[in-house]
């Protein structure tokens, strides 16, 4: 549920009659109401959000697309913020969608003055374009093999979130990157490294908590930062950030690390920061405490005691 919007799906008719009946009963129990002239059951493809939804995945709503293909040209900061605003929105489908924009973003930062000029106006043509026929994202399935692909540069941090089909296809999930801070850019190459993967698991956390998934990373010292028992206090801090997940660190040569390596050198440009790491605590539960017994005999987290 979002806001005054709901959505319920199954994999088949039986699952899904079941969640719709649990879903009405729930508005009922909460004397909610709904308009009938607004509701759709058993659609195979709905609108929802500004998306598309179907059984292969999800797609920008192509009349919101149509939208987005006859904007004018910007005449002003103002409207242009509004643009990107817009354009961000998805930018999940767009490959390199830093790359393409940054001429753009940098126009908004402060005591710039609006100039618009060729390269501003190939940008701008450019994301319309590539919005026209955005690719498909794949949903989410806990029980399939899920990687995430971390990079860094001096510029920013890099992530992709994927997993394998049972016909072995490794398909897209979601993209994310972002740009370094002044001081980050300052960081030594592994801190940075690893960063990316804090940063990565920060923003997947709703898919990949509870379940084991693999990074890859062509960095080969953060193979073995995880286990190392003297670190530098900020690693140090990180990797006992990332206790609570399960994972596996893989390492992946650099020729072939191209899509998260491209991400992180073209971050966007608003930068999506993670919350300030030193002022992260964790709250370790003691053995004697029940929630510690009610996660040990429950049959899916017992695999991580």
């Amino acid at each position: 549920m979002y806001l005054d919007d709901i959505c319920v799906f199954s994999e088949n008719i039986d699952e899904h009659l079941n969640r719709l009946d649990r879903v009405l009963k729930s508005l009922i129990k909460a004397n909610l109401t709904l308009k009938p002239s607004k509701c759709k059951f058993l659609q195979e493809e709905m609108k929802f959000l500004g998306h598309v939804i179907n059984k292969n995945g999800l797609k920008p709503d192509y009349a919101k697309i149509q939208t987005i293909k006859e904007l004018p040209v910007p005449q002003n900061i103002k409207t242009l913020r509004s643009y990107l605003g817009l354009f961000s929105y998805y930018r999940r489908f767009i490959d390199n969608f830093s790359k393409i924009a940054n001429p753009l973003t940098s126009l908004t930062k402060k005591n710039e003055k609006f100039s618009w000029d060729t390269e501003k106006e190939c940008a701008f043509r450019t994301l319309q374009q590539k919005l026209t026929n955005p690719p498909i994202l794949s949903y989410f399935y806990n029980n399939r093999k899920t990687e995430i692909r971390t990079d860094a540069s001096d510029a920013g941090l890099g992530a992709i979130l994927s997993q394998y089909e049972s016909n072995g296809n490794n398909v897209v999930i979601e993209y994310a990157s972002r740009s370094l801070t002044k001081s980050e850019k300052n960081y030594s190459t592994t801190e940075k490294e690893l960063l990316a993967v804090v940063f990565a698991i920060y923003k997947f956390k709703p898919y990949i908590t509870g379940i084991h998934f693999i990074i890859k990373t062509d960095h080969h010292a953060l193979c073995f930062v995880m286990r190392k028992p003297e670190l530098a206090p900020r690693l140090a801090r990180w990797v006992l950030l990332l206790q609570e997940y399960h994972f596996t660190i893989e390492y992946k040569s650099g020729k072939t690390h191209v899509d998260a390596d491209c991400l992180s050198r073209f971050p966007i440009a608003e930068c999506n920061k993670l919350p300030e790491l030193h002022d992260l605590t964790i709250n370790a539960i003691s053995k004697d405490n029940i929630f510690s017994e009610k996660q040990k005999s429950d049959e899916f987290m017992s695999v991580f005691f």
